[in-house]
């Protein structure tokens, strides 16, 4: 979208240039032929004067588009810089609570239970790597899926995992070793 109204401000200035080019182009109005030395309403006058004053009309509405541009692009980068003002002030070592507009969507047990068992069904390799992505957007989602399995796939998974971001297995590691036997998982689910 903002690529969209930068080249739609682009094309207004475009289009005005062409005008104030056209315009200044224009010869100068001669004298009428009645002789009486009056400009009729239908022919005005065109001076440097005119032309000045609609090249500084011009150039006010460029800069007028310049700064509407330049809010818009603020208005974009704002959800991004408030998300990362809470990472900074989260506590250190969690994570920064989601904004009300990135909160996921709660899954019912059914949905969840399914996408638990595709995982399962997956190779630990693949699994894992759907899981890596999966981890960037809902940690706790990976958490329940990893403790709703048995703790073989869970394992097997995790190994898979440690292969392509050693890093993010060790966290998830160290949250299932945190929670100790009070993580509760989702609905039981048939686990290989």
């Amino acid at each position: 979208m903002r690529r969209a109204v930068y080249w739609f401000l682009v094309g207004v200035l475009l289009v005005n240039c062409v005008t104030a080019a056209v315009v200044g182009s224009l010869p100068a109005p001669s004298a009428p032929a009645d002789g009486t030395g009056e400009m009729s309403e239908a022919e005005p006058e065109v001076t440097r004067e005119t032309l000045a004053l609609l090249g500084q009309r011009l150039a006010e509405r460029a800069a007028a588009l310049v700064r509407r541009e330049q809010e818009l692009d603020e208005l974009l980068r704002g959800a991004e810089v408030q998300r990362r003002l809470a990472e900074l002030n989260a506590p250190a070592g969690e994570p920064a609570a989601p904004h009300a507009a990135e909160q996921p969507a709660v899954a019912d047990g059914a949905s969840f239970t399914r996408l638990q068992r595709a995982y399962e069904n997956m190779e630990p390799e693949s699994a894992a790597a759907a899981l890596a992505e999966l981890a960037a957007l809902d940690q706790q989602a990976v958490l329940q899926l990893l403790a709703g399995w048995k703790p073989r796939t869970s394992g097997q998974i995790l190994d898979a995992l440690t292969q392509i971001d050693p890093g993010l297995a060790a966290r998830l590691s160290y949250e299932i070793w945190r929670r100790g036997g009070n993580f509760v998982p989702p609905p039981a689910t048939d686990g290989r």
